[in-house]
């Protein structure tokens, strides 16, 4: 796989692979020619698609020839297309008709011109979280997967390890956020929280990708610039200068701390692409009586995680992303709206738990408007203190101007 986004990937990076004579392997493939007419070069097509997301995933490049014998790239020659739109259209709909289950993350196709007329089609494939995946056309109901430099109909051992694979990830995935909470409950996190009893804000971004039997890994050396650009805080005033950060065990950390009665923040980015975000004292005193305000919350929550989301993009770590919110020690705390309304009767409704989870948004694509996503996720904590929802939507979800 070509190691740039694909919309960043130029004719001078496809004529690098051949210069550097970069041959193909587990995810990488050249194609001369691009044809799909007869139900066999359809059925080849499938065979690719299936055998990398079945595996690590990989780049299809159409447009360069190989040596048969050592596949390394002899000629960027291109393709003559009339409508590279149109082509990559029908590539998309024979990857969505053609295999079953439904590829997540589904996998992105695009051209490139080339400065002698013609074009390249580049079909990019992550490693799939809905695998094993298999054809479905014209009767031919068979596993692929990809290996050093081509594919082969799965075995038993591989299609067993990759249901396997597929049927325990959630619990994994549950275990892992269960275990995190416990130790920011029991300070054992990243940072000391000095309050006893503390109430937290946590949210993770866990991508599925993290939880592969072989996961990426990434230097964090490499990487600092963007983990410094996108790791805020959740607090109000983003005051990012006076943010201290370094390098730990997990990873890279981003942190605050203001004293033992005030609010203290941290970000944990793991090597494998997880994102934890934790605040305290989200639950205040008012007159004597315990009060979280939810449009806070929201604010909060809004502008942090839509850096998040960013940072996993410009680390190209590709949905599916699960986003995960925990409010603890929050048991008897009522909403607080503001002075005016805060002492009617309605108000008096209480959290009757002491940690609330809620369950998870899948983040499917970066093409996703942040305020509305996390609607569902607000509305949880509204329902929590008696109301129907968050107030700051309208009846069409759209965000309004909050009540804080």
């Amino acid at each position: 796989m070509i190691d740039k986004e694909l919309e960043q990937i130029t004719e001078e990076d496809l004529q690098r692979l051949i210069t550097n004579k970069v041959a193909e392997g587990k995810t990488l493939d050249y194609k001369e020619k691009l044809s799909i007419d007869s139900n066999s070069e359809k059925k080849e097509f499938y065979k690719d698609v299936s055998s990398f997301t079945n595996a690590f995933g990989g780049d299809i490049i159409f447009g360069i020839a190989e040596d048969s014998e050592t596949r390394v790239p002899k000629e960027l020659k291109g393709l003559e297309l009339e409508s590279p739109d149109e082509q990559i259209a029908t590539l998309s709909n024979m990857i969505k008709d053609g295999i079953e289950p439904r590829i997540i993350p589904a996998p992105k196709i695009r051209s490139i011109q080339l400065s002698n007329g013609k074009t390249a089609i580049v079909v990019r494939i992550y490693r799939s979280w809905t695998a094993p995946h298999r054809i479905r056309f014209n009767n031919n109901h068979k596993f692929w997967i990809r290996g050093n430099n081509n594919k082969h109909e799965m075995d038993v051992t591989e299609l067993r390890n990759a249901f396997n694979l597929s049927g325990n990830m959630e619990e994994r995935i549950q275990k892992f956020r269960i275990d995190r909470i416990q130790k920011i409950l029991a300070n054992e996190a990243p940072i000391l929280f000095p309050q006893e009893n503390s109430s937290f804000l946590i949210l993770h971004l866990i991508p599925l990708s993290s939880f592969h039997p072989e996961p990426k890994y990434f230097d964090i050396k490499k990487i600092k610039d963007i983990l410094n650009k996108y790791m805020i805080l959740m607090e109000p005033f983003q005051r990012g200068i006076w943010w201290n950060n370094r390098n730990n065990f997990d990873g890279f950390l981003t942190y605050q701390t203001y004293g033992d009665d005030s609010e203290n923040y941290y970000v944990q980015f793991f090597r494998n692409g997880i994102i934890e975000s934790v605040r305290t004292k989200i639950v205040g005193d008012y007159d004597g009586r315990r009060i979280i305000t939810g449009s806070y919350i929201e604010e909060v929550l809004i502008q942090s995680a839509e850096k998040y989301i960013s940072l996993l993009k410009q680390l190209d770590i590709q949905p599916p992303i699960l986003l995960f919110l925990t409010l603890t020690n929050v048991r008897n705390a009522e909403m607080f709206i503001s002075e005016t309304q805060f002492f009617t009767s309605f108000h008096n409704i209480k959290i009757n738990k002491d940690i609330l989870q809620i369950p998870e948004l899948v983040i499917e694509n970066f093409d996703i408007q942040i305020d509305k996503f996390l609607k569902p996720v607000f509305d949880m904590i509204w329902n929590a203190c008696g109301y129907d929802g968050s107030p700051n939507y309208n009846d069409e979800g759209e965000r309004t101007q909050n009540n804080r």
